[in-house]
């Protein structure tokens, strides 16, 4: 009995060595640490031991691993390739599959970026890799999704997870999702230059059907949440400069999910149904000196608005977000990075008319990768 329960255990390892045998496996890592100093007339947003005292005037040190620091594996076998990767947590960051079935063309099963994430042209590495994707660019993330590729086109359907239930409905309103989010992007690249096209839709039903509503709100009915996204992007390359941009509009970004680090999400993209629009825009200059030294300048602008806030008592319809930043990555062998900062937040006003003040930042992203 013993021995054939052991010829049962070796035979199962022979068994699931064999696709390892003759697949390509490719294991790699990345340790991020941000050191950040903050300073200025705004709360500070990163620092774990700050109070959240919205009364502002602050200065933060963080000093801390950043949050996208991962482990993970690539496999190769044949046409078929896949991807494992966690962060810090321990959280999954990508868990897909990818069938390359023709020339150039690709389906993706699994978690990965979508077709609006990860699109960003910015390098600024503020606060666990900022991109500017709450100042200018347009980041969804990384969802499940069932993706198809070909030729710089990717269309995929993605899981719905930024559902919530608006204002002046009870929190136990049913939420009817019948469709995923439909993302899709084109991105054209030549030699020296890129110009691409994004654009996303979701939609889904507050079913309030035999539900009351908050004390005080009228009796809710059922409303479809819709959510649009389209922009454009673009890019040169002259010789070791760079230039890149992006523009974007958006309808109820908060329930299409593009809210990134949140420090200055309206309340409005949480409560409007069909009414909150987003309007975004940004640039960056960059300069490859050498194989060792880059410098890269950018700036980006968020306007947000909603016809839901009423003008009266002050109110205002707006919210605007601006930021600035100036680094240089240093590279001191393959793999080791060292990027200093600099940057400059400006959160305008908030819906009340209320300044929001801004504030500054100063430090660097460590990064080796292994």
């Amino acid at each position: 009995m013993k021995k054939s329960i052991g010829f049962a255990v070796m035979l199962i390892f022979v068994v699931a060595a064999v696709p390892l045998q003759a697949s390509d496996w490719t294991f790699y890592g990345s340790a991020r640490m941000m050191t950040w100093y903050e300073s200025g007339d705004a709360q500070a947003f990163l620092n774990e031991h700050d109070n959240g005292d919205i009364d502002r005037s602050d200065s933060e040190l963080t000093w801390t691993l950043q949050s996208n620091s991962r482990i993970g594996a690539k496999v190769k076998h044949g046409d078929i390739e896949g991807r494992f990767e966690y962060g810090t947590g321990v959280n999954l960051r990508r868990l897909y599959a990818v069938w390359k079935f023709a020339e150039g063309q690709e389906l993706l099963i699994g978690q990965d970026y979508v077709p609006l994430g990860d699109i960003g042209y910015s390098n600024m590495v503020y606060a666990g890799d900022e991109g500017l994707s709450d100042a200018g660019t347009v980041d969804d993330g990384r969802r499940p999704m069932i993706q198809w590729s070909w030729n710089g086109m990717k269309v995929a359907l993605v899981a719905v997870q930024d559902a919530f239930v608006p204002d002046g409905y009870a929190q136990d309103a049913d939420i009817d999702v019948l469709l995923p989010k439909i993302e899709a992007h084109y991105r054209y690249e030549a030699d020296t230059f890129y110009a691409g096209v994004f654009g996303g839709y979701q939609s889904y039903r507050v079913d309030a059907d035999g539900v009351e509503s908050q004390p005080g709100a009228a009796p809710p009915g059922d409303v479809d949440v819709n959510a649009y996204v389209g922009g454009v992007e673009g890019g040169v390359t002259l010789g070791p400069v760079y230039i890149n941009a992006q523009l974007y509009w958006a309808q109820n970004a908060g329930a299409f999910g593009l809210a990134a680090l949140g420090f200055n999400r309206p309340v409005y993209l949480d409560s409007a149904i069909q009414d909150a629009t987003t309007f975004g825009v940004g640039g960056v200059i960059g300069w490859s000196i050498s194989d060792m030294l880059a410098v890269e300048a950018g700036a980006g602008y968020t306007e947000e608005d909603s016809d839901a806030i009423g003008k009266a008592d002050g109110f205002v319809t707006k919210d605007k977000t601006a930021a600035y930043y100036i680094q240089a990555t240093i590279t001191l062998a393959k793999g080791v990075y060292i990027v200093p900062e600099v940057g400059y937040w400006d959160l305008y006003d908030d819906i009340a008319g209320n300044d929001q003040k801004d504030f500054w930042y100063a430090g660097a992203k460590w990064q080796i990768n292994f």
